[in-house]
């Protein structure tokens, strides 16, 4: 069994060497993302090829997850992809609801204060929720950050188009792909305009004001901030024809469910070969770019875009963010169907070709290999700044990676140096005092030339501690102790004669000799102790 104990120990430091390592280094990997348009997912609509696209063609792409709460990666071109509504606004119920719900209670004299967090779900939020929108004002650092805070030199937005299930056989990959309502995309595209902030107003009961009601506007109420945000139409168009009707169900209570259930279903696409025209105005393309053949070709108008690629009948598929009265920091650039990009390119090399010259044209001019970041925390997959995530990133990741092979050299070094365990000696130990005169003296010895008169004073040492340790006593006067040591050898059947050893330690003549004698009186008493056991 002993001979198991350094495998098992082996095994089990290599184990958690390993576990250390694959705890630590998945911290920092990406996400392997289900059916969605994210720069992680293989599905069709997802835009993983096109990561390995810009890779292959010699530009440097990265993942970014951080908020903007720290040094983040920056690149040449920011990539952002708006496939949900998650995190991009603030929530339905903000301080002025919370406080007028506390005054109903107070004036109904309710006692239950534990619902005054959260107020009941209507029916329009609850219709509200099944559409897709979960708020009204969007997120306040989200639009900063597309408008005045970006990570590159230059930001592509690009707008959700297709709804899909997940194949049941994998996760990644998408199945019974639909078209996306326009309502949902318009929600989402509300991050494109700025919102305005300005401090809450309390009156003298230190109650919060109710602001001005103005149409097309929307109005988040915070403890100390207030925010507005002026509605964005935008005219969303497809190339699609209806599906076909469906029966509907009974709905006397006007149950959001069973209307969602009676809502017709998405339209159906319709192929068509799209060439992208240059607008007139615009100095980003100078020639037409051919794009293949696109499946319900989705174009975008707003009155904060202005084209940049149109279609043949004057419909915008590239635009370009304006603000009015101000401008952004670069060029924010919304591109209109998401099929120009995502992985369905793969499939045709027109598209390829198209895809590329794209990204080049937006990006700003002066690098033959430009950096693309790939910016996910738009999309709810984000993670905090701690210990692990910075040791998991360059230039960090040194410190782990030289602390792991330490311990696998300190592992290895400490089963070639020290072999197999060994046995405890049974006596005492020698203290340092006296092994330091053991030292001197036999310094001594050697300086004297004096080595070869200890071999007569190791054989009586050698006899003392073999009669001590049996227990013999001297009972015969007319027996010598030597006599006694030679008959105890004699029974326990020891090679060696002590009488024969003893006499030749008296006549040793050099130190070779005496090594020689010493060497033959230390295996007769180890013979006698393994013969007693």
């Amino acid at each position: 069994m002993s001979g198991w104990l350094p495998a098992v120990a082996l095994f089990l430091c290599l184990s958690m060497f390993a576990i250390a390592a694959l705890v630590l280094f998945q911290v920092g990997s990406d996400p392997k993302s289900g059916p969605s348009a994210v720069p992680t997912a293989v599905s069709a609509h997802g835009f993983a090829g096109l990561r390995r696209l810009l890779d292959g063609d010699g530009h440097f792409t990265v993942i970014n997850r951080y908020e903007d709460t720290g040094p983040t990666e920056r690149g040449d071109l920011e990539i952002i992809m708006l496939d949900d509504a998650g995190g991009l606004f603030l929530s339905n119920y903000d301080a002025l609801d919370a406080q007028e719900r506390r005054d109903e209670e107070e004036a109904e004299g309710s006692e239950g204060g534990s619902q005054s967090s959260a107020g009941p779900v209507t029916p329009e939020q609850m219709a509200r929720y099944l559409d897709g929108n979960t708020g009204e004002v969007p997120e306040p650092n989200r639009v900063n950050h597309i408008l005045h805070k970006p990570l590159g030199k230059a930001v592509l937005v690009v707008a959700p188009k297709w709804n899909a299930h997940t194949y049941p056989r994998n996760p990644r990959w998408a199945q019974a792909p639909s078209l996306r309502d326009t309502k949902a995309i318009s929600e989402v595209l509300q991050v494109l305009a700025p919102v305005h902030e300005s401090e809450t107003l309390y009156d003298d009961d230190d109650k919060i004001v109710r602001p001005a009601e103005v149409e097309g506007r929307k109005v988040h109420v915070g403890e100390d901030t207030t925010y507005s945000f002026d509605v964005v139409t935008y005219d969303i168009q497809r190339h699609s024809r209806p599906a076909p009707a469906k029966p509907q169900k009974p709905n006397p209570k006007n149950d959001p469910v069973v209307a969602l259930g009676n809502r017709a279903d998405p339209d159906l696409p319709i192929d068509q070969d799209l060439v992208l025209n240059p607008a007139p105005g615009q100095a980003v393309f100078v020639a037409p770019l051919r794009a293949g053949k696109i499946s319900g070709l989705q174009t975008i108008s707003g009155p904060n875009l202005q084209p940049v690629l149109v279609t043949a009948d004057g419909r915008p598929v590239l635009s370009r963010v304006v603000i009015p009265g101000g401008a952004t920091k670069v060029p924010v650039y919304l591109l209109s169907d998401p099929d120009l990009l995502n992985n369905q390119i793969l499939a045709q090399p027109e598209k390829v070709v198209t895809a590329l010259d794209l990204l080049d044209k937006v990006t700003p001019a002066g690098k033959k290999n430009y950096k693309v970041v790939f910016n996910m925390t738009f999309n709810g997959l984000t993670f905090d700044r701690d210990l692990l995530h910075a040791l998991s990133r360059p230039p960090f990741v040194a410190v782990p990676v030289a602390m792991l092979i330490l311990g696998l050299a300190l592992m290895w070094a400490a089963f070639a140096r020290f072999g197999p365990a060994q046995e405890s000696p049974a006596g005492p130990p020698l203290g340092r005092g006296v092994k330091t005169l053991a030292d001197n003296a036999a310094r001594l010895m050697a300086v004297t030339f004096n080595e070869s008169r200890l071999g007569p004073a190791y054989a009586i040492m050698v006899r003392d501690q073999v009669i001590r340790g049996r227990g013999f006593m001297q009972v015969d006067p007319s027996q010598s102790l030597d006599d006694l040591a030679e008959r105890i050898g004699v029974t326990h059947g020891a090679a060696d004669s002590y009488l024969n050893l003893k006499d030749k330690a008296a006549r040793v003549a050099n130190v070779h000799q005496l090594i020689d004698v010493t060497l033959k009186l230390h295996a007769w008493k180890t013979e006698i102790e393994r013969a007693h056991k």
